[in-house]
């Protein structure tokens, strides 16, 4: 199963929905939803610390640790399973945003990197795709993108195409991970359809990813992926988020 994905460079992070409701005169209301971060201004509410996308420990100094380092990568990818339910997860908190992490699919330190390991398997991918929205909408997300991103023009054009103020979050205002939609799922490409919800509104975006075999681990791939937040119906999406116990 595969699909054909549109990339864009319009922020995700920056996003204005419209909505429109009849009355004795058609009005159309502006509803505001800041998904993933609210834009600037800030919050008299002190937000969480901050932690790590990929919660990466401090590079060991010498050779022979940083080859015991990188055989954190070596996770179990002996279930090949396409989740047809929301994986157990722990749900850490970056900023206002709940992000998942597991011992068993990943994040692990990936030495002298912003971003981590991941599984090699349907499941791992799921993980990563959360995991990259997670670090590419936060505050570092110009050292954060080209670890965890394949290296080419397209990631160099979304990087500079991004505004930083657009990358911060306001209590009240970050939309939270529920749901997703493997799209696509090859030995090492999958792609997959994330779901994001405030209130009542809720929305996707579009992670294409590829098995990076020399790191041992998923990078998202930014020609093949889409990150503007397209409004969606959550029925078609498999419940996934710290709000569904998952």
């Amino acid at each position: 199963m595969s699909t054909d994905n549109n990339t864009k460079t319009d922020s995700p992070f920056n996003m204005w929905w419209v909505v429109s409701g009849i009355g004795a005169v058609l009005v159309v209301v502006a509803l505001i939803l800041v998904l993933v971060f609210g834009r600037g201004g800030g919050s008299d509410d002190a937000a969480p610390a901050q932690t790590s996308s990929a919660s990466v420990a401090p590079a060991p100094s010498s050779s022979a640790e940083n080859s015991a380092a990188a055989t954190s990568c070596d996770l179990d990818d002996s279930n090949q399973d396409i989740p047809v339910a929301g994986p157990e997860a722990d749900w850490q908190a970056q900023g206002y945003l709940l992000v998942p992490i597991s011992s068993e699919f990943g994040p692990t330190a990936l030495p002298d990197s912003e971003w981590g390991c991941f599984a090699h398997s349907p499941t791992g991918a799921l993980f990563a795709a959360a995991n990259v929205i997670a670090g590419a909408g936060g505050p570092d997300y110009e050292t954060f993108m080209p670890d965890a991103a394949v290296d080419n023009s397209a990631l160099e054009a979304w990087i500079a195409g991004e505004d930083p103020a657009a990358h911060t979050q306001s209590a009240g205002q970050v939309a939270q991970f529920s749901g997703f939609q493997m799209v696509s799922v090859e030995d090492d490409a999958v792609v997959v359809n994330l779901a994001l919800t405030q209130g009542e509104v809720s929305a996707s975006v579009n992670v294409s990813l590829v098995w990076n075999s020399d790191l041992g681990t998923w990078n998202v791939d930014m020609a093949t992926s889409d990150f503007d937040f397209e409004p969606i119906d959550l029925q078609g999406f498999t419940p996934w988020g710290a709000s569904s116990g998952s």
